[in-house]
């Protein structure tokens, strides 16, 4: 007789942030929903999982794989660039190469967590720079 899954989410507290600076391996998630974006040079491949979600951002040969899931089982060590518990306040820079920043930042006063990633300004067409 086959065992089913629980497909509670953890709560608030339970959960875990990570970023990495490679993608991770798609077995250690059960994903439910995935889509992705290509716009400008960038791609962002967004999945839901049973936990959380996993979103794994592609740019100018760098890659970025947000983790937001519960802190079972462990997650790989190897190029984890950030980690901390979702729950508290706190906000985190990453300066990347090829002028790309990453900003993470969560509130108690507010609750939300969100990330945002600039990319480099890019010379408009027909302008030359000195």
């Amino acid at each position: 007789m086959p065992i089913d899954r629980l497909t509670v989410r953890p709560k608030v507290a339970e959960l875990v942030f990570r970023l990495y600076g490679r993608p991770l391996h798609p077995e250690l998630f059960e994903v439910h929903s995935s889509r992705t974006v290509k716009r400008g040079g960038y791609q962002a491949k967004i999945d839901i999982t049973s936990t959380g979600h996993v979103m794994t951002w592609r740019y100018a040969g760098l890659t970025l794989t947000e983790v937001v899931t519960s802190a079972r089982p462990p997650l790989p060590e190897r190029r984890r660039l950030m980690s901390y518990r979702l729950k508290g306040e706190r906000h985190d820079n990453l300066e990347c190469r090829g002028g790309v920043t990453y900003d993470a930042w969560n509130s108690n006063s507010r609750p939300h967590f969100r990330a945002i990633f600039t990319l480099p300004t890019l010379p408009s067409a027909g302008s030359t720079t000195a």
